[in-house]
């Protein structure tokens, strides 16, 4: 190897626009330049690694890049053996960070020459032979007309491989991996705006030497794209590997925990990461086949995938041709409100309605990966806690947590394409508004710049035509072919002669676009009666389309014309839906009619105006005047969306308005519903129902001031938990909206009946028999400590992402019920809802600060009931959560017992007491419990002291307990309490240990001035029977008030 002239190479950002500097700090990545050496090298070509882009491979060490030197004639002769000899090529040095090849690589430019001195004598195997290239050579294209770098230039090679390994032939076609690799390189690199065009003659001639490569840029964070199925191997093997037991109890109660205790809080765990540090780090070695290395972290990664909705679990699902995984989909609300606590102007989430997400290519920025573990186990006490043998069994969930705002555009949907048009135009109206103001304002100076900046939005437009071919041809596609769209629209002749003048400039420049990229080879979709699609894009067309059609979605990946197939709709608001459940459905009658579950929701909507007939799919155009006829009635229907139709359920949301679409049909009898209120000779009060067929379609509409006339729905109430807890008033189903504190895992119910798989209908559809859990739910805007417990039944209903602690959610049609004591809970029924609102990760850190717990006097806090309904002070005397100022006048009782983990009788001398049946345990939990009277001058109470507290009560140190402890096991059992002014007890009390606990409970270290954290204490709401006192002589009959019993949860 022998070196003709260097540089030094320098660690400063240099050519970087203001932007492109911000993107690269934004992804936390410095943008070094380096400059690149002339040398000579002599070696033998021993891999093609991509003959099209033109890498190869050098004695198995070295990289050789000969795209800057398009070199056809002799790209035959470069095979695995042949002999090459490389004149003055550039020496770079890592061109790129994290991509897949060499650290070193030879790049040929425009004077570098390129000789096969030797041929290669090796005899090729027809599936070692190079592939024809299907893409016209469009990678060395994009390098020369786009001027890419080195590093770029890799990043694309790379991701086009990505592209046609995942995507291709069921999504893209070959023709098309190009372009979407180009897209994603967008997301990936930091572009060079200001970059000179290439001068071919000053590279070959001028002295010195300049040519693209004698300087490069390489970004110090590398970037991967994993596929799905990666993605979730990785996921389901990281959540075993850090779960750690003893993390998931609560460290003071830990030891104190018996086995049906223990083993539920085990039960069911969660483990997030971030998709940009959490992934492993490939160096660009190839390892074993299938190997997984997860100990290295990888800074930034994307997906890339497809968005569809999954019929058999009801959710949003990112897939590619190696597997799919589930998502929790949200988008961000238009109207900001500001953080009061960080002084932060945030931005609330909703979940995501908008099906022109489904069928879209996306590239996934930034999510939160979760993995939701489900154990089964039976640890006998928490000591043993490291023996794998007590868990029976283990699975987990695995998904994505995202924001709409995370996702990237690769290649959109149909009705995508028709959104994003529909958004470009309403903004370059509002800048021509804008200029037009501006220029009445100061028409001698902005007149100029109107202009100016009229060109420019002309150039924008023209490149994002480029992006997104076929968006003004469907537009004017569909205008031409639906009726009564014609009303209110500009003739041509009523415009204006400048805008008339800037829309042929449009399309000049358009149909000049259009040429060349059918020169390129690449597909350009064009709508309405345009010319003739050649055989190879009526095949990828074919490829991309087909696979959509018959899953029932709208998408081709690029944007497709519009249909001239006859269709009807109608457009209609979601007024509330149930759950997803697998329920008997049978549409047909006769011997092919066969019983079985599947799995159904029904949509309770209003239906506005009559069915419309449409020469053209109307897709998700704005809403039309005759579409909401004032004249029509609105009807409120009921949709039943059962088997494949349940695909809609994740994208229906009450208050959002659709358009359904019946397609091929003229007949708009197929959406009308006769309502009959007269049934089996009864009156009819129920809904008229409408069943939606596989292949309808349904669109969601855009808040246009048409869709914002027809109002808010209010036929659902909300309510809050406070409410829930407080209004006696609340029917007995309800609907509230929530932010989960805690979830925790039911034991089974052993007196339902799991499903039965066979009676599933639905292929691919499983439930979990045993998912059964209690959520925590508090008020998201409260600073109070209200909770309401919901018990959530998921035994016939498939499995729900996102539900975990921090997640904004919002049940409806839940069962109201109070409990024996008088508390509130809600039960989940099978037409019950849940859905997430807002993600736990995005609103962990924005989440108001809990207030501490106000301080409460004992006399007012226990006149008022849990049932008070009073507002303003009353609502403080109701709170459960309280701080007190008082005095303990007596320990009441006190318990000490070592408690059998598996049975729960007593356990001393080392054996379980219980005889029938016996029980041959060996492990045993210390348990403490104390109640005293306390009171602070306004009223009395009653404390209850749980195990960990007892020792701040009785003033004991660590040691002192510990031996108290030891004291305890051949007693097993001992119980004190006040008789009186008496501490005695039942056993003897000449004993020693009762003695001193005896002396304890009586002296001044326990009845002392003490500050306490207290919960209210559920109570039974009993009947104040009166009660018959004697006072000398004198008989009284009164009725006194139960008293007020509270928990402490904290010693001050």
């Amino acid at each position: 190897m022998k070196a003709e002239t260097a540089g030094p190479s320098t660690e400063v950002v240099g050519g970087l626009t203001a932007a492109a500097a911000v993107g690269a700090h934004a992804r936390g990545c410095t943008v070094k330049v380096k400059r690149s050496k002339f040398i000579s090298y002599k070696g033998v070509i021993t891999a093609v690694t991509d003959q099209e882009a033109g890498l190869y491979m050098i004695d198995g060490k070295v990289g050789l890049l000969l795209a800057y030197q398009p070199l056809r004639g002799i790209n035959s002769g470069l095979r695995p053996g042949a002999q090459v000899e490389l004149q003055h090529v550039h020496f770079l040095f890592r061109p790129s960070i994290s991509c897949y090849g060499p650290p070193t690589m030879l790049c040929a430019c425009l004077r570098s020459s390129v000789r096969v001195t030797y041929f290669s004598p090796l005899l090729l195997a027809p599936q070692d032979e190079p592939a024809p290239s299907q893409s016209h050579d469009v990678l060395p294209r994009m390098l020369l007309e786009r001027n890419l770098g080195v590093s770029e230039y890799l990043w694309l090679q790379h991701y086009s491989v990505v592209i046609r390994q995942r995507l291709c032939p069921r999504w893209v076609c070959e023709a098309r991996a190009c372009v979407v690799a180009s897209r994603l390189l967008e997301c990936v690199c930091v572009r060079e705006e200001r970059r000179e065009p290439r001068d071919i003659y000053r590279e070959m001639l001028q002295e010195p030497h300049v040519c693209p490569l004698n300087q490069y840029r390489v970004c110090s964070t590398g970037c991967v794209v994993p596929s799905v199925s990666e993605v979730c191997v990785w996921l389901e093997a990281e959540c075993w590997s850090t779960l750690s037991l003893p993390s998931l109890l609560p460290t003071s109660e830990a030891s104190g925990l018996m086995r049906a205790q223990l083993n539920p809080l085990l039960s069911w765990s969660f483990q997030t990461w971030s998709l940009r540090d959490n992934h492993t780090e490939d160096q660009g070695h190839q390892g074993n086949e299938g190997e997984v290395e997860r100990r290295r972290p990888k800074k930034w990664a994307l997906l890339v995938g497809m968005l569809e909705s999954g019929p058999a679990s009801a959710t949003l699902k990112l897939r590619d041709q190696t597997g799919s995984i589930d998502i929790v989909l949200v988008e961000e609300e238009e109207e900001e409100r500001v953080d009061e606590d960080e002084g932060e102007t945030r931005r609330a989430q909703r979940a995501a309605d908008n099906t022109a997400w489904l069928g879209c290519l996306v590239c996934v920025r930034s999510c939160t990966l979760v993995a939701e573990r489900f154990l089964k186990t039976n640890f006998p006490s928490w000591s043993h806690l490291k023996e794998d043998k007590y868990i029976t069994s283990k699975h987990c969930r695995v998904y994505l947590q995202l924001c709409v705002s995370d996702l990237q555009v690769l290649s959109p949907s149909t009705a995508m394409s028709l959104l994003l048009a529909e958004r470009e135009k309403k903004d370059g109206a509002r800048e021509e508004e804008k200029t037009t103001r501006n220029g009445e304002r100061r028409p001698s100076v902005d007149a100029e710049n109107s202009k100016k900046d009229g060109r420019r939005g002309e150039k924008d437009m023209t490149e994002i035509g480029e992006k997104q071919p076929g968006v003004a041809a469907e537009e004017s596609s569909k205008k031409n072919g639906m009726r009564g769209e014609g009303e209110g629209q500009a003739t041509n002749e009523e415009q204006p002669a400048e805008k008339r003048r800037a829309k042929r400039t449009r399309g000049e420049e358009k149909e000049e676009d259009k040429e060349k990229a059918e020169e390129r080879g690449m597909k350009q979709t064009e709508g309405g009666k345009g010319g003739e699609e050649s055989g190879e894009r009526n095949k990828c067309k074919r490829q991309r389309t087909g696979e959509h059609m018959a899953q029932g979605m709208l998408g081709d990946g690029g944007g497709g014309a519009v249909t001239s197939d006859p269709c009807v709709s109608v457009v209609f608001r979601v007024e509330a839906k149930q759950g997803v459940a697998l329920r008997n459905h049978q549409l047909t009658s006769g011997a092919t009619a066969s019983p079985g579950l599947s799995l159904s929701f029904v949509a309770t909507v209003t239906c506005f105006g009559a069915p419309q007939r449409w020469e053209g799919d109307p897709r998700n155009t704005p809403l039309q005047q005759h579409e909401n006829d004032s004249t029509t009635p609105h009807t409120q229907i009921d949709l039943q969306f059962i088997s494949s139709a349940v695909r809609w359920f994740p994208l229906l949301h009450p208050d959002s308005v659709y358009r359904l679409i019946a397609l091929h049909t003229e007949d708009v009898s197929v959406l009308r519903v006769k309502v009959d209120m007269t049934k089996g000779g009864g009156r009819n009060h129920g809904n008229p129902s409408l069943v939606i067929q596989p292949r309808w379609r349904i669109h969601t509409l855009a808040h246009t001031p048409m869709v914002t006339q027809i109002g808010p729905s209010g036929a659902q109430s909300i309510k809050t938990v406070s409410q829930i807890l407080h209004d006696s008033a609340c029917s007995e189903i309800v609907s509230f909206c929530g932010i989960i504190a805690q979830r925790i895992s039911l034991e089974e119910d052993q007196g339902k009946a799991p499903a039965i798989q066979s009676l599933i209908k639905d292929k691919g559809v499983s439930v979990d028999p045993e998912l059964r859990f209690r959520l925590t739910v508090e008020d998201p805007v409260s600073t109070s400590s209200e909770r309401l417990q919901v018990y959530v039944d998921l035994s016939q209903s498939p499995f729900i992402p996102g539900l975990l602690p921090g997640a904004h959610i919002l049940l409806t049609d839940l069962q109201r019920c109070l409990s024996r004591k008088g508390n509130v809970y809600c039960r989940f029924l099978p037409i019950s809802c849940v859905a997430v609102t807002s993600l736990a990760s995005e609103q962990s850190g924005s989440r108001p600060a809990r207030a501490p717990p106000p301080m409460m006097l004992l006399g007012e806090w226990g006149r008022a009931g849990p049932q008070d309904e009073a507002e303003g002070e009353g609502a403080q005397q109701r709170c459960m959560l309280g701080k007190v100022k008082c005095h303990v006048t007596c320990v009441l009782h006190l318990k000490l017992q070592w408690t059998c983990s598996l049975c729960g009788s007593i356990y001393k001398q080392e054996h379980c007491s219980r005889t029938f049946p016996s029980c041959d345990s060996n492990t045993a939990v210390f348990q403490a419990e104390a109640k005293v009277a306390v009171e602070d001058g306004t009223g009395e109470a009653q404390v209850w002291f749980s195990s960990e507290l007892v020792p701040a009560l009785l003033s004991l140190g660590a040691t002192e307990w510990e031996g108290l402890q030891w004291r305890m096991k051949a007693r097993g059992h001992l119980r004190v309490y006040t008789r009186g002014w008496d501490v005695v007890s039942d056993v003897n009390q000449q004993d020693p240990l009762v003695r001193y606990l005896c002396a304890l409970c009586s002296s001044t270290s326990i009845c002392r001035e003490i500050t306490l954290t207290c919960q209210r204490r559920s109570q039974r709401q009993e009947m104040k029977e009166p009660r018959r006192m004697k006072r000398g002589e004198r008989e009284f009959l009164s009725k006194f008030p139960s008293s007020l019993q509270l928990t402490c949860t904290h010693t001050h």
